[in-house]
C-alpha cells in the first residue's frame, strides 16, 4: 500500500485538484483508491462519489481547535487496517491511499508526522510520497519555504512536486524552477507540470469542476444526459484535453 500525502501552507493554489486528478489516475490503471480528506474548512475533496473518500473530522467540539490526538484514531482505525488489509489480498490491485489536507490543518499533521513513527510504520507496507505544489505568482515564493521545510522534515519520503503556472510562470531568480537546488535533493522523486491552458476556456471548466466535484469521466456522462447540462461540447472536449495531458504528466511520474 502505497500512501499520498498532499501537503502544503498555502491554500487555494491546487492541492484538490491534485487529489482529485491523482485518485482518477489511480482508478483509470485499476488501482484500489481510498482517499481521506482532512480539510476542517472546505471538504473540496470529500464531496466527491467517484472514488471512496472519507472526511475526517478533527476538530474538538469544545475547544474549537484541532485535536492531533484524533490523528490517532485516523492512522490506528483507517489506515493500519486498510494496509493489513492490502497484505491479505490476492486480487493483485495495487492500493493508493490520498490524503488531501487543508491550509489550517498543514502545521498540526506535518507536528504530528515529525513526532510519531508514522512514516516509517507506513513504509512498513509501501511508499510513502509527499506532494506538495509550487506556484507562480505572489505565492511563489512561501510555497518555496514550504518545499524547503518539507524536504528537511521529510527527507525518507519520496517528493512529488507539482509546478501550477495558472498564476504566473514558476521562475526562481530568471531561471526554470527544474534547474532550482531544491529540484536537485535526492528526495524529489518527480516534477509534475499542471497543464498550462487559456485561463478563460480551460481554466474556467477546471473551476466549474472542482466545484461540481466531478471526474472528466463523470462530466462527460452528465453531458449526454436529459435536461440542463452543466457543460457544453466545448467543455467537455477541453476538459478531456486537459485530463488526457495531465494523466501524461502522472505517467512520466512513475506512481505505480
Amino acid at each position: 500500500m502505497d500512501t499520498h500525502f498532499v501537503l502544503g501552507s498555502k491554500g487555494g493554489i491546487g492541492k484538490s485538484l491534485a487529489s482529485a486528478f491523482l485518485a482518477s489516475f489511480f482508478q483509470s490503471k485499476g488501482a484500489d483508491v481510498h482517499c481521506f480528506d482532512t480539510d476542517p474548512q472546505n471538504h473540496t475533496l470529500g464531496g466527491y462519489t467517484a472514488f471512496p473518500v472519507k472526511i475526517l473530522s478533527l476538530i474538538d467540539k469544545d475547544t474549537r481547535q484541532i485535536n492531533t490526538r484524533r490523528f490517532d484514531s485516523f492512522l490506528e482505525e483507517d489506515l493500519f487496517p486498510l494496509a493489513e488489509a492490502e497484505l491479505a489480498d490476492d486480487s493483485g490491485k495495487s492500493r493508493q491511499v490520498i490524503v488531501d489536507n487543508g491550509s489550517a490543518t498543514y502545521l498540526p499533521l506535518c507536528a504530528y508526522l515529525a513526532e510519531n513513527p508514522v512514516v516509517q510504520v507506513l513504509q512498513g507496507y509501501g511508499d510513502v510520497y509527499i506532494h506538495t505544489l509550487i506556484t507562480g505568482g505572489q505565492a511563489q515564493d512561501e510555497t518555496l519555504r514550504c518545499l524547503k521545510t518539507l524536504l528537511t522534515a521529510f527527507s525518507s519520503c519520496r517528493f512529488v512536486i507539482w509546478l501550477n503556472r495558472f498564476f504566473g510562470s514558476v521562475e526562481v531568480d530568471g531561471q526554470s524552477f527544474s534547474e532550482n537546488p531544491l529540484c536537485k535533493n535526492s528526495a524529489v522523486h518527480a516534477l509534475v507540470s499542471i497543464p498550462h491552458l487559456t485561463r478563460d476556456t480551460y481554466g474556467k471548466d477546471i473551476e466549474e469542476l472542482l466545484a461540481a466535484k466531478l471526474t472528466v469521466a463523470q462530466a462527460v456522462a452528465a453531458s449526454k444526459g436529459d435536461g440542463k447540462k452543466l457543460f457544453g461540447i466545448m467543455a467537455t472536449q477541453r476538459l478531456q484535453i486537459f485530463e488526457r495531458q495531465m494523466n501524461n504528466e502522472l505517467e512520466k511520474a512513475r506512481l505505480l
